[in-house]
């Protein structure tokens, strides 16, 4: 089976590498496709990800993003031509599924924001799975909806040899004795985003800055976002100069501060306190991170001062109810690469 999997975002090299490696193991080939994201491409090298570079500038406002994804779509349709793909494979890439679908390729694409949920994913999928705990709490309206019983971070995170040692608390000298606390701010331009949210940041920025012993370590999203911590915060700041392993960062740290992606649910699953200022609608699994007492949804001062900046005892890592998750996903695309159109 000829596999061809797309990284249409940053996030995407961390969710897929432990699944390609195992796919290679079970003799499948695998080829990869990558926007055009410094840091996304940065972390490809990283994980020694060999991958074809497709991509053109990112637009601002719906329209032109939509004249990106088509532009980006038709690039890739070219990269494809004569290769043979048996099965497409993305979280949520757009550009991928509808080059996919227009080739004739199956496409098994994997999501875990129900409320983003694309109309590119309901036209051009050929099979949406989605955790089970977003599967069974929101009536999503069509057929190919298919649930896993895990998280997106289980598909990435090693739980069994989460690396214990990080360059960067080595590279900047870091005392063993120091609280770290490891930021990320809200996304300024996706859809969802709303400006309670910032807010909210720069008043938990405000809180680590009056902190005693406390070392930052931020993981700005861009120029703008780096700036940020310059004029905010006073403490000791780290703002990593390359794209870093988060799951090595995540595991030693005492509190992860998340503007509402990945990296708190990573802290969540690894066992690190967490703590999210996501305004938008809230998703079924940053519900049940809440409910389960490992993630705490930020919504008001009052909530900012209960957050505990302090060293912290990790708690055990979450386990996902599949143990063999990737083996059954992976099945799951064996059989979707049986539907492909002759």
């Amino acid at each position: 089976m000829k596999v061809w999997i797309d990284f249409e975002n940053v996030p995407h090299a961390q969710v897929f590498r432990r699944w390609i490696k195992h796919l290679e193991l079970k003799g499948h080939e695998v080829v990869l496709t990558a926007d055009i994201l410094k840091p996304l491409l940065r972390l490809c090298e990283i994980f020694e990800l060999h991958h074809h570079v497709i991509g053109h500038i990112p637009g601002k406002g719906k329209f032109d993003q939509l004249r990106v994804i088509l532009i980006r779509s038709n690039q890739l349709r070219k990269w494809e031509s004569g290769k043979g793909i048996d099965v497409a494979l993305n979280h949520g890439s757009r550009s991928h599924q509808l080059a996919a679908w227009s080739l004739g390729i199956p496409v098994m694409t994997l999501d875990d924001y129900e409320h983003s949920f694309q109309l590119f994913s309901r036209l051009f999928a050929t099979d949406v799975y989605f955790t089970s705990i977003v599967f069974e709490n929101s009536k999503l309206p069509y057929p190919k909806i298919r649930p896993y019983d895990g998280l997106k971070e289980h598909l990435s995170i090693d739980l069994g040899s989460i690396p214990s040692d990080n360059p960067i608390l080595e590279k900047y000298n870091i005392p063993a004795d120091r609280i770290i606390v490891v930021v990320r701010e809200p996304s300024s331009t996706a859809h969802y985003h709303d400006e309670h949210s910032t807010e909210l940041f720069n008043a938990v920025l405000d809180k680590i800055r009056n902190t005693a012993d406390t070392w930052c370590i931020a993981l700005p999203r861009d120029f703008k976002g780096a700036a940020r911590y310059e004029e905010i915060i006073n403490c000791t700041v780290i703002l990593p100069d390359d794209a870093v392993d988060g799951h090595a960062l995540i595991s030693n740290a005492d509190l992860v501060v998340s503007g509402g992606g990945t990296i708190g649910r990573e802290a969540a699953v690894i066992g690190v306190p967490a703590v999210s200022v996501f305004r938008g609608e809230k998703g079924g699994v940053d519900r049940y991170l809440e409910e389960v007492g490992r993630l705490k949804m930020i919504g008001s001062q009052h909530d900012i001062d209960e957050i505990k900046i302090e060293k912290s005892n990790k708690t055990t890592p979450l386990l996902p109810g599949d143990t063999n998750l990737l083996a059954t996903l992976t099945a799951h695309l064996e059989d979707i690469a049986g539907r492909k159109r002759k």
